[in-house]
This record gives structure tokens, sequence and C-alpha cells, in this order.
């Protein structure tokens, strides 16, 4: 776990705790101290789903780091978002938080907060304090310093809290890539070298775009749907090499001699990116060592086996409700064996046949 910057401090008595609704009420009021010491907030609205999502930057030290794996939601400013994000840094503003008033020893698994999560009040500090009143609709983010935020968290942004906040309306996060058409895809699910990358990336260019590489968004009332999340995503700077249409978009071209690519499809991303799609199948990719590329039927039970393990632990609090979802989710829609061929090239051709049989 990353050092923390701000200190800790015990309850004055155990016989009155702090509660959790308190102590976001104090974070609101030192995120209003920070707008005010930089002249105010910057605002940016995004469209997920059909919720409105406003970002409330005090300052513009964050925006450049936070907004543009979602610029592909970005939409005109409304008067009555349905979520309302207060971001702020330390290093910028000169303000920090209140000490939180949890020991040491409530962290837990990906930074959750013994005490500071229930139905109303959700809290993961781990890197940066996100925090969400779900009652209030309106959540917190503050890191020390821009400087502090790695790649993956610029990546796919304040995750947690849109993951907490969509569940209320039974949208889940689920860790799996996507490609598709407004009319409809498939979801592309997999264990970590199966070539969920290799088959969502191959598809730029090809007439079908990608809704997501890492993690979208799934619902299944009244049918089963798909809403991009990030238009961002990294990938094993070896496989870069063997994807052509991902080199304009790499933002670590020069340095992937030592990490990860990172690409980020911004601008381009009318061109590469679709917001949604009802889901008309799950693809499980897997590398076969033949020539070509082929698509064959599958046990549902794989589907969930690839889906549900790194979806529910690589989110701060998913669990039963998560795996539920997910298995309904395959209860409803085919599942289906992606044996890839050798020839990367081949792959779109191979997935658009297979969406006009759907």
């Amino acid at each position: 776990m990353v050092k923390l910057t701000i200190e800790t401090k015990r309850a004055e008595s155990s016989n009155q705790p702090t509660r959790p609704s308190l102590f976001f009420q104090e974070l609101r009021k030192s995120f209003y101290q920070a707008h005010k010491a930089v002249g105010g907030t910057i605002d940016r609205y995004y469209q997920l789903g059909e919720k409105i999502i406003q970002l409330k930057f005090a300052g513009p030290a964050l925006i450049r780091k936070l907004t543009p794996a979602l610029s592909h939601l970005e939409t005109q400013p409304h008067p009555q978002p349905d979520l309302t994000i207060n971001l702020w840094d330390s290093a910028s503003t000169g303000i920090q938080p209140p000490p939180p008033p949890w020991n040491p020893d409530d962290y837990r698994q990906f930074g959750l907060i013994r005490g500071f999560n229930n139905e109303r009040i959700k809290t993961v500090f781990m890197i940066a304090l996100q925090m969400i009143d779900l009652e209030r609709n309106e959540a917190i983010y503050w890191i020390p310093d821009t400087e502090d935020i790695p790649y993956y968290h610029s990546i796919r942004p304040l995750r947690s809290i849109l993951n907490w906040w969509m569940n209320k309306f039974q949208h889940y996060i689920v860790h799996s890539a996507a490609v598709g058409l407004p009319e409809g895809g498939v979801l592309i699910t997999g264990r970590g070298g199966a070539g969920k990358s290799t088959t969502t990336l191959s598809c730029i260019g090809s007439g079908i775009k990608l809704a997501g590489d890492e993690n979208c968004l799934i619902s299944l009332n009244p049918k089963p749907y798909l809403h991009s999340l990030y238009c961002s995503g990294s990938l094993d700077s070896k496989d870069a090499y063997h994807i052509p249409g991902i080199t304009p978009y790499l933002s670590n071209a020069s340095k992937l001699d030592r990490e990860k690519a990172v690409y980020l499809f911004t601008p381009g991303h009318r061109d590469i990116m679709v917001k949604c799609f009802p889901i008309k199948a799950i693809l499980i990719p897997r590398i076969t060592g033949n020539k070509e590329t082929t698509i064959t039927a599958s046990q549902n039970n794989l589907s969930l086996i690839s889906l549900a393990p790194e979806s529910i632990f690589q989110l701060p609090g998913a669990g039963a409700k998560h795996l539920q979802i997910m298995a309904d989710l395959i209860r409803q829609v085919p599942c289906f064996s992606l044996d890839l061929g050798s020839q990367i090239s081949q792959i779109p051709g191979v997935i658009k046949k297979f969406l006009r049989s759907l």
C-alpha cells in the first residue's frame, strides 16, 4: 500500500464514533476552500448511459490527468447533473483535507476503510482518497499531488466512484473488452494474456468500433446492454509492435523498451469508439498457434470463469452482486470461443461476419 501523506487520528471517545457522513461533510468544506484558493471551479460534464456526471475541479491541475480517458463521453453543461464529483489536489491549491477519523489498522484490501463503507457512504484510500455519498449523489476525489497519479489511474479514472454510483441503477463495471456497432456487439473476456487486447485493437480502422479494452459497463434490464467507459488502455509493449493501428495513439511510444504501452483515443475517438450497444454474444479468445481465426460454440460456465475473477478482484467492494449479474448475463447471451490465428489482420473480418450471423 502506498504510504499516506496525511495523518490519521483516533476517535476521542469510543462512545462517540465519527460518522462517515460527517467526515464527508468535512471533506466538502476542504474542497470549497481549495477551489476558493484558486479562483473557483472548472467544470466538465460527461454522459454515461442516460446519466450526466459533473466533474468540479479546483483549478486545472487534475484535468489533464483525469479527463482524457473520458473524452468520448464529454457533453454539454447540464443544470442538474445526476452525479457531482468534487476533485482537488493539495500541491496546486495549498489545501489539505481534514485528518481522517480512522486508524491505520482499519485499512482493508484495495484500500477500503473499515467502518466507512455502508449503504450510503463508500470510501477507498489508496494513492487517492475517493469517497461517495450515495444519498446526495456527490463524491470527493483528493490526492496530495498530481505527480502522484500513476498511469493506470489516468487510463481508468474515478473507477471506484463510478462503479459504486452506477450500481445504484443496476449497472456494473466488468473487466472486459468490447467491440461492435450501435446495433449490436460482443463482449470479449478472458484472463490476462488470452488475447483480449490484441483482438480488440486489431479492429481499429476495420469498420468495427471499440467500446472498451479493459473496463466496460453492463446492464441487463430490459436486455443485456453495454456502455463504453474509457477510450484508453494499456498492453504489453511487445504486443503493440504487432498492431499497426495502435501506433498513432500511443502516449509513450519512446518508452516501450521499459514501460507498458499506454494508448488514448483522443482525438480520433469518433472514428474508433462506439458508446453503447446491445450485447449479442460473449467471445472468449485463446491463442491457438494456427494460421486461421475461427469462432466456435463454447460452454457458458467457461465464460463465467473467464469474466468473473478479474472483474471482482479489481474493484473495491465487488462481490456477490457482481457475480450474480455476470452469471445472469451469461445465461442470457450465447458464448463462443474465439480461436485466434497467427494473422492478426484476419480477426476483424471474422468478427464482422460473426456479428452479421447473430
